[in-house]
């Protein structure tokens, strides 16, 4: 294909401007090194990127493995069987790995009506403990008595306990009350 004189021309003209142009275009003499720093800089980055990210990755793994290994768990009250103390949606942060005392608030997992659910409870006496309400003349019970002992609920005052016989608690097992004795489904039951 051959070119026009026109299109010769400004070829011509280009080429001559593109030839005075060029002994001005100046680079820095250490315009390579800028270059290259920039792109290790760069490559240096992603490599960054990759590894946090692979560390991240990792430690989702891990943490994700380990789930249920920490002590420490939540649940949400779902009645008001523990109340004034815990109230109906609160959420309890309990420790798995402490052994319970008398006084503790602890979950344990009941069974009613064929289902199992889970509530919080009261331990109120322990294996080899002997604990009861006996009835005053008045046919209320004034206190829980665990080892012929009253147990002081001030924090219960407003509420009552209807009384239940003295029993001793057999080895292996606790004796829980929920704070509310009204509405607590617990050992009396």
């Amino acid at each position: 294909m051959s070119m026009s004189t026109s299109q010769q021309e400004t070829a011509a003209s280009l080429k001559s401007m593109v030839l005075a142009a060029a002994p001005a275009t100046v680079c820095p003499p250490n315009m390579a090194e800028t270059v290259l720093s920039r792109r290790r800089r760069r490559r240096t980055r992603r490599a960054l990127f990759g590894a946090g990210a692979a560390t991240l990755a990792g430690g989702v793994l891990a943490a994700s493995t380990l789930l249920g290994q920490n002590p420490y768990f939540s649940q949400i009250q779902p009645s008001g069987a523990m109340e004034p103390a815990i109230g109906v949606l609160d959420l309890v942060v309990l420790n798995r790995d402490l052994v319970p005392t008398r006084g503790d608030v602890i979950l344990v997992t009941l069974t009613g009506s064929g289902e199992d659910f889970e509530a919080f409870s009261r331990v109120m006496a322990l294996p080899g403990d002997t604990i009861g309400c006996p009835e005053d003349e008045t046919g209320s019970c004034p206190a829980v008595e665990v080892n012929g002992e009253p147990i002081s609920d001030a924090y219960l005052a407003s509420l009552d306990t209807k009384p239940f016989p003295t029993e001793t608690v057999l080895r292996g097992q606790m004796f829980l009350l929920g704070d509310n004795r009204r509405a607590a489904v617990d050992s009396r039951s």
